[in-house]
């Protein structure tokens, strides 16, 4: 029989806990989408990415924009470059809506 202090064993959950809170904190990304712009040498990258905040319990989904500049074969990138700010779409009543919005 294994012999665990009641303060040890808390002290190991609390570790855990705080553990849990940092990873949480990273976002990550669900869902993508890669689309030329005015040649095959530029593209547009959208990622949409999900965060919690585990002060609020509730979680965070933003959307980011990238440009991507290929070499002039296109076999490798050349730059990556972030577009304007990160925007909230955690209210949007579906990530459906980003998508017509943003392509009209």
């Amino acid at each position: 029989m294994l012999n665990i202090s009641k303060k040890s064993l808390v002290s190991q959950i609390d570790d855990l806990v705080d553990l849990y809170r940092e990873y949480a904190k990273t976002p990550i990304p669900i869902c993508a989408e890669l689309y030329d712009e005015h040649n095959e040498r530029n593209k547009s990258l959208r990622i949409v990415w999900k965060m919690r905040d585990m002060d609020k319990l509730e979680a965070t989904t933003f959307a980011k924009h990238y440009s991507i500049k290929m070499s002039k074969d296109c076999s490798e990138v050349k730059r990556i470059s972030v577009i304007g700010d990160s925007v909230d779409v955690s209210n949007e009543l579906s990530l459906d809506i980003i998508y017509i919005e943003f392509y009209k």
